[in-house]
């Protein structure tokens, strides 16, 4: 019998069967890779998660990030959707979109091979860049970017390979994606025509290269227009006009002669003709918004069967200032907040400022910005940014957004921390027509403000353009009695109605020159009423807000010494008063009230009717209780008030009866007790006769 052949064991071929599934996997692994198949599923993929991506964007608020990942020790990428966009930390996250890991490899024409992102706003527009995000190992990370990068200038263009050198691509618009190519499949016309993209979205009012759109109908060759003109359906504005318009220079696209000479003829409107592909050819749009108009339109499509498609319009507001220029009274005034707002904008407002130019005058701070709006409307959404000063000087703020318009500059000036002062410190005025001490007549005089005697009394200090004489006496200019100054500042003073002018005390005249304009002014103020003190307050244009800053006031004290106004009349003799002795009162007692005493005029400018001299007996006759004689005195001044006053003589009984006919003058004889407080007294001056007899 010869020797048989050796078998198999249940183990060995477990084994055997093990060892070939492995194999078949990995060689099966391979293969797909090679196959032009693979390379469908990532464009297929790519297809998916980026649908996947735009639809996070519309939702998030702040957009989506597509990264494209290098794998890790072998060919191939890793396409992964995050929820926002690196605007600020920590903005973008994970979402539950599957990872797109291919063995196939990818680029981009501007951005080259992974690692690079693409950025989708709310709208689903696309922007990008390369060699981002970082990528260390396995961890990935995402810097901020403080300003979208703008669109490549051909849109986004996205290849994929397989090692046998066969290709797909993905074309991403700056505002639309659009499919690679295809091939021509007849069908009938006509067909409903479609808009890409079916919403347009303008980031401000003059940002024109996001409103491009085409039209398309399967099948359809002939011209497309605007079914409402030159303008979209207004449904809402910054102005109640159409936010955009149709750019100027139709037809956008042209397509062979005889299509272009076919009827029906376009209509008198914004028109195009579709061109390219051969099943369902492209009409190109061109839309433009309107300066400072934001708002939400419709934009209407027609083709020559009246068919209409429509696609929607945003254009956001320009970014506007709750202020123009920032003014700051001192280094030390509060911190002021701007407020930047823009309409019809449905995204968090996130600003931008270039703090390096006003460094060392004031810092900037940018709080996170509030949550965005639910839908865009004519309420703005805010942002604020906070200006505190730091240093006297002036620069120009520059402020912009995420969006990448135009700037805003804010002139800003910090004034030094200047403080007025006045001098004299104290002065002393006399009532009009009066004098004090050694001063002419309506003078006032300056004190040092620690007391109102002569020791007191201050020279003059040039500085304030004030001058004195040795007796404190103010010499002028043109009777000013205050000087003001305040260091560097070219503003207007003014006194303030408080103090002295508020109780009416001090009138205030002017200033000399008629110029209240710094760095030096001075001021006239006159006494009105005897006062024994009163303060008198100065302001620049800082002291005259609500919260004056310190510094930005300064007083003066002040008082008014002077007596009553003159009084008059005739005083009997016998009398407990005599002539030129001051009484406790000021008055003559027993003078106050005598018959027919009521008259006030002015002593120095009344004479007498009678022709005898003053002192000299004068004799009336006549029957005893009636009117015998009257004495009439004139002002010579001509006052209108006192123009004339008559004394009458009636006979009551037989016998002499003697009379002096005065007028009393008030006459300040120094200070009381009181400091400012005068002591007054009435000097009494002859004028009429010193005797009269009635027989």
């Amino acid at each position: 019998m010869g020797a048989r052949e050796r078998g198999f064991t249940l183990v060995e071929i477990v084994v055997a069967v093990g060892i070939s599934v492995i194999l078949l996997v990995a060689g099966g692994a391979w293969m797909l890779g090679m196959r032009p198949g693979a390379l469908r599923n990532a464009a297929d993929d790519f297809d998916a998660d980026f649908a996947a991506a735009r639809a996070i964007a519309g939702g998030s608020g702040n957009g989506a990030t597509i990264a494209f990942l290098p794998r890790i020790g072998t060919p191939g990428f890793i396409m992964r959707v995050y929820s926002g966009r690196p605007t600020a930390s920590g903005a973008v996250t994970t979402t539950n979109v599957m990872d797109v890991t291919s063995g196939a490899t990818v680029s981009e024409a501007t951005f080259g091979s992974p690692p690079f992102a693409i950025f989708l706003n709310s709208a689903g527009y696309p922007t990008g860049t390369g060699q981002y995000p970082n990528v260390s190992g396995t961890s990935v990370s995402f810097p901020v970017i403080a300003q979208q990068p703008p669109c490549p200038s051909n849109g986004i263009v996205l290849t994929f390979a397989n090692a046998q050198g066969a290709t797909a691509t993905r074309s991403l618009q700056c505002n639309a994606d659009v499919a690679g190519a295809a091939t021509a499949d007849p069908s009938p016309t006509p067909n409903v025509p479609k808009l890409a993209p079916s919403f347009m979205l303008a980031h401000w009012t003059s940002d024109t290269g996001p409103l491009h759109f085409i039209a398309a109908e399967f099948g359809y060759f002939h011209w497309y227009a605007s079914a409402i003109g030159n303008t979209c359906a207004t449904q809402s504005s910054d102005t109640g006009a159409p936010p955009a318009t149709f750019a100027n220079g139709w037809p956008y696209s042209l397509t062979t002669a005889g299509e272009m000479s076919a009827s029906p003829a376009p209509p008198a409107a914004p028109y195009s003709w579709p061109t390219g592909d051969p099943n369902d050819p492209p009409a190109t749009f061109r839309l433009s918004p309107v300066l400072h108009d934001g708002g939400l339109c419709t934009v209407r499509i027609v083709d020559d069967y009246n068919q209409e498609a429509d696609a929607n319009v945003q254009v956001m507001g320009d970014l506007q200032s709750s202020l123009s220029s920032l003014t700051f009274l001192s280094p030390t005034a509060p911190a002021q907040t701007l407020t930047f707002g823009k309409t019809f904008d449905s995204e968090t407002l996130n600003l931008q400022a270039a703090r390096s130019a006003c460094a060392g005058v004031v810092a900037v701070t940018i709080p996170p910005p509030p949550a965005a709006q639910s839908a865009p409307s004519t309420t703005p959404t805010l942002a604020t940014m906070t200006v505190t000063p730091v240093s006297a000087g002036s620069c120009t703020l520059v402020v912009g957004d995420q969006y990448g318009e135009p700037t805003i500059a804010i002139p800003i000036n910090v004034k030094a921390a200047a403080t007025l002062s006045v001098w004299p410190p104290a002065v002393e005025y006399p009532l009009a027509g009066t004098s004090l001490g050694p001063c002419a007549a309506n003078q006032a005089r300056a004190f040092d403000g620690t007391g109102w005697s002569s020791t007191d009394v201050l020279a003059d200090q040039s500085q304030y353009g004030i001058t004195t004489d040795a007796n404190g006496c103010i010499t002028g200019p043109s009777g000013a009695t205050e000087g003001v100054n305040e260091v560097g500042y070219s503003g207007a003073f003014a006194p303030l109605s408080l103090g002295c002018l508020q109780s009416s005390i001090l009138s205030n005249v002017g200033w000399v020159p008629a110029s209240a304009l710094g760095p030096t002014a001075q001021n006239i103020e006159s006494g009105a009423s005897p006062s024994a003190g009163c303060t008198l307050t100065y302001a620049d244009d800082r002291g005259m807000l609500p919260s004056a800053p310190a510094g930005s006031t300064a007083n003066a004290l002040a008082q008014v010494v002077g007596c009553s106004e003159v009084s008059g009349g005739y005083v009997p003799v016998g009398s407990t008063c005599s002539l030129d002795t001051p009484d406790s009162d000021g008055v003559c007692d027993g003078f106050d009230v005598p018959p027919n005493e009521a008259y006030s005029y002015d002593f120095a400018s009344w004479s007498s009717t009678l022709t005898s001299a003053p002192g000299t007996p004068y004799t009336e006759t006549g029957p005893l209780g009636s009117l015998t004689s009257q004495e009439n005195y004139y002002n010579k001044d001509g006052n209108p008030s006192y123009s004339w006053a008559t004394i009458a003589f009636t006979r009551t009984a037989s016998g002499p009866a003697t009379f002096y006919i005065y007028t009393e003058e008030t006459v300040e004889t120094g200070h009381g007790i009181i400091a400012g407080e005068p002591i007054c007294y009435m000097k009494e001056t002859l004028i009429g006769p010193s005797q009269v007899t009635v027989e």
